[in-house]
């Protein structure tokens, strides 16, 4: 890219652009100058990205844990009565023969 003139300068620093976009600037008088950076700030304004959305924090928890009275510990224990603790049914949720001997699979 070519280097600006100092009037290219001038007019980008005038419109708030950096030194880098002032040898995009067209016009023969100072006048002609600052209307191609209005234009160039109109076109690029249009460009501008989207902010990104907020991260997302909380929402719903389950009627268990909002709904209990009491401290963390009665809810722990409402949610453990009515969905069972883990670890107590383990030994029921294994199967009694590995998945490839019922299904008839070789290692080779």
């Amino acid at each position: 890219m070519t280097e600006p003139t100092p009037e290219q300068i001038a007019a980008a620093q005038r419109r708030g652009l950096g030194v880098q976009h002032a040898a995009r600037l067209r016009g023969a008088t100072p006048e002609e100058l600052d209307a191609d950076a209005d234009a160039f700030l109109a076109e690029i304004a249009t460009y501008a990205p989207t902010p990104p959305t907020p991260p997302r924090s909380g929402g719903p928890r389950g009627r268990d844990v909002n709904s209990a009275p009491g401290s963390l510990t009665a809810r722990a224990a409402l949610h453990h009565e009515r969905h069972g603790s883990a670890g107590e049914d383990d030994e029921k949720k294994r199967p009694s023969r590995p998945w490839w001997r019922d299904t008839g699979y070789r290692f080779t």
